[in-house]
């Protein structure tokens, strides 16, 4: 659902094969009246509508393994959280033998950086399904060094079904801000840090790294929604 601090919302609800997005940036009889709201967005190879695995409504966003979205003025204010509270989430279905976990390593939103890669300032939030079955969000800190924050907690993905995956920090205490990883309604991981989120001039990009385009994702996507100033999620 849309409200004052949405500032991105994806959502698929129509014909199968269908590429068109500019319907899915949330409700534009609302979204309209909200400054930032509205991100022009490119498809990079065959992304499309999907009516195969549906969450909501009739239809979700089908990633080949190939390709992703762009959202090409990614690097606005509205995705510079620096210090503040803010949510990041969304429904995944990954490709792979039903029931099973998902044997892909893949990044599922991105905003400057991949999966361990910290060359440019941003962030990712990406999947390792080989080894660890682990999800993880990666940061940089700065243009010539980063570190990354790892949420590695016992978050398996299981082929064919949904998954409910949020990244949510809470800075209501200014001195001790709590980031938390969420999978289907668990805490996986959490931290506690004053640096805040790293800033990006790159694009926003979902199912690739967001630096380089490589460890993508295969599979099925909804509801991705990206809130500014408020920790959705706290237990």
């Amino acid at each position: 659902a849309n409200d004052t601090n949405t500032v991105f919302l994806l959502h698929s609800n129509t014909v199968s094969g269908s590429t068109n997005f500019s319907q899915s940036m949330g409700d534009s009889s609302y979204t309209g009246s909200l400054v930032g709201n509205h991100h022009s967005m490119s498809i990079v190879g065959h992304v499309s509508h999907s009516t195969e695995a549906a969450k909501f409504g009739g239809s979700s966003i089908y990633f080949p393994g190939s390709a992703y979205l762009d959202v090409r003025n990614g690097g606005t204010a509205d995705f510079h959280f620096d210090s503040g509270s803010f949510t990041i989430e969304l429904w995944a279905n990954l490709s792979g033998s039903a029931n099973t976990t998902a044997n892909q390593t893949s990044v599922l939103i991105s905003n400057g950086v991949g999966s361990g890669s910290y060359t440019t300032n941003g962030w990712a939030l990406y999947y390792t399904g080989a080894s660890e079955k682990k999800v993880y969000l990666s940061t940089s800190q700065n243009i010539t060094a980063g570190w990354a924050m790892d949420l590695a907690g016992a978050a398996e993905l299981t082929s064919h079904n949904w998954h409910h995956i949020a990244l949510s920090r809470d800075a209501s205490t200014l001195s001790a801000p709590i980031t938390r990883m969420f999978v289907n309604g668990k805490i996986i991981g959490s931290f506690t840090d004053t640096d805040g989120m790293p800033e990006s001039t790159s694009s926003l990009r979902l199912g690739s790294g967001g630096e380089t385009p490589g460890n993508y994702f295969k599979g099925y996507m909804d509801d991705i929604r990206i809130s500014e100033g408020t920790a959705r999620y706290t237990t």
